[in-house]
């Protein structure tokens, strides 16, 4: 499956989101995901490359060597890395 063909089976599971939900804010949230899509969609047609997948990453990115914290769920044991 190519790219055009993922993007319009996304865009269908959109369309059956959006008209299934009443929440604003996850109806905002899925618009805005059909928004993108369907922009995608055009560059595709009009041969241009997906300018999203060539930038680059953001400086705001987290490094994934800071500490964090979990819980065991059995335990309860607070484990630090």
């Amino acid at each position: 499956m190519d790219e055009r063909e993922k993007l319009l089976s996304k865009r269908k599971r959109y369309f059956t989101i959006r008209d299934r939900i009443y929440d604003e804010r996850a109806l905002a949230a899925i618009e805005e995901l059909i928004k993108e899509t369907e922009e995608r969609l055009t560059q595709i047609e009009n041969n241009v490359p997906d300018l999203k997948a060539l930038q680059q990453p953001s400086a705001e990115v987290v490094p994934y060597d800071l500490p964090f914290t979990l819980r065991d769920r059995e335990t309860q044991t607070v484990i630090d890395y």
